[in-house]
């Protein structure tokens, strides 16, 4: 049996990020390499303000059934303190430790995510971890999969790393999988927040993104008409060829004209550099600009580097979806989950898309991101749930998690288009038909047809 520990909590730094309040946290010292930011839009209240979401009715049709995720083990990665006290969560939190070096009181996002698990899943065991960087992060993932916990929850987003799987926590997560836990990650709140294409200069040492040299900020949902307040953003391409140096520029334009307001730093060389910017600017009309520093430009086609910019808060104009997953959903071996749309025909329009820069799809899977303590909800709200449901599917018929992923995309309801693809993977989660298709091949679905779930390797999980 494990026992349960309290250790020290973890510091965190609270920014303004995608539609709300949000949890930005940041590696140590002068130059961070990424940043940890939580998957959901916004961090909730008080834990006291905090109460358990209801079960959808399949869920709970489910439970009656006696389908309640008993003998599963569920580890959480929490980038805020979680409020293990919570009458809902203090049966079944057996385990927790916290990674950082300050005091933190508990906060919403983490308490969240743990109670959709529970609400889900009630039954099973739930193992805590909360960071405090990605570091500590990828710590808190070594950690949970060394307890052989079968789902392995991490409700955050490594902003800056790579997204061909060999980010900090996406290689972590691999790992973890390797070692044999389901690894559940949200794809990201950035569909609305990115954009990427082909490096294109101009006579003036600029990039056209098309229609101009300016990239518009626009603020985030909810957040009055005008950008403003603290800009985070990075820019990213591969350095490989020409050119090897740009930098990211944040302007002002008003009556009195056009000002520069910050200018990026570099963060990460190597075949893949990344430049970012962190300013404070007073609301108003505010664009970004990708500059060729210090050299005169003489070709003025497009070249063969791409370019990627991500705002940690801003909405872009003109703002490409695809290719906006994150890690660690970027890891070849974490099943990596969007949020669906309302109406449960496509995908919310912050879930962040594939596909990843090694071609790969990136997106397993879809699902609805209300079951939720918050006040808003996001990707990490649909990959709790999925996390509770992979724990039902893994209680239910003793699977191995490569089984238990691929009874959950196998048994999705598809989203056109028709097919996998990079914006909802294999479509709509499927809670009824993934525990009937648990155990017995070819059980009949709430569909009315069997449901074959085929064996996969390790490494291969939808």
């Amino acid at each position: 049996m494990v026992t349960r520990r309290r250790l020290e909590t973890v510091a965190l730094v609270v920014v303004v990020v995608a539609a709300g309040i949000g949890v930005f946290l940041v590696d140590r010292g002068p130059a961070p390499r990424t940043a940890l930011t939580s998957g959901s839009s916004v961090v909730d209240g008080a834990p006291e303000q905090l109460r358990a979401p209801t079960a959808p009715t399949r869920v709970r049709a489910l439970h009656d059934r006696n389908v309640t995720g008993a003998t599963a083990t569920v580890g959480v990665v929490a980038v805020t303190r979680v409020n293990t006290a919570h009458p809902k969560l203090a049966p079944r939190v057996t385990d927790e430790r916290s990674f950082g070096s300050a005091s933190q009181e508990p906060g919403g996002h983490g308490t969240a995510a743990a109670l959709t698990l529970a609400s889900v899943a009630p039954d099973a065991d739930i193992l805590v971890a909360t960071a405090d960087s990605t570091e500590d992060a990828r710590q808190a993932i070594v950690w949970l999969a060394a307890q052989d916990v079968d789902v392995l929850l991490v409700p955050a987003t490594e902003l800056g790393a790579p997204d061909d799987g060999t980010g900090t926590l996406a290689g972590a997560a691999t790992r973890a999988a390797d070692r044999g836990s389901l690894v559940v990650v949200p794809t990201g709140n950035l569909a609305r927040n990115h954009w990427q294409g082909q490096l294109h200069p101009t006579r003036r040492g600029l990039h056209t993104f098309g229609d101009g040299t300016r990239l518009s900020l626009f603020p985030p949902v909810g957040a009055g008409t005008e950008a403003g307040g603290r800009v985070q953003a990075q820019l990213r391409w591969n350095a490989s060829a020409y050119p090897r140096d740009l930098d990211l520029e944040l302007y002002r334009s008003d009556p009195a004209g056009i000002s520069r307001v910050a200018t990026s730093e570099r963060i990460r060389t190597g075949p893949v550099r990344t430049e970012r910017l962190d300013a404070h600017a007073r609301p108003g009309d505010l664009f970004l600009a990708v500059r060729f520093p210090n050299r005169t430009v003489r070709r003025f086609n497009p070249l063969s580097a791409r370019i990627e910019i991500t705002t940690h808060r801003h909405r872009l104009a003109n703002a490409t979806a695809a290719g906006s997953i994150a890690s660690p959903a970027t890891a070849t071996s974490a099943l990596a989950i969007g949020a669906a749309a309302p109406d449960e025909h496509g995908v919310a329009p912050y879930s962040s898309q594939g596909p990843t820069t090694d071609r790969r799809r990136g997106v397993d899977l879809v699902a609805t991101p209300t079951i939720w303590s918050g006040s808003r909800e996001g990707t990490s709200a649909a990959a709790a749930y999925v996390a509770g449901v992979a724990a039902l599917v893994s209680a239910a018929g003793d699977a191995p998690p490569p089984h238990v992923a691929a009874t959950l995309c196998h048994t999705a309801a598809d989203v056109p288009p028709s097919g996998p693809d990079r914006r909802t993977g294999y479509g709509r989660l499927d809670v009824t038909a993934a525990v009937n298709a648990t155990g017995e091949a070819g059980r009949p679905t709430d569909h009315g047809r069997p449901t074959r779930i085929p064996d996969y390797p390790a490494r291969k999980l939808c």
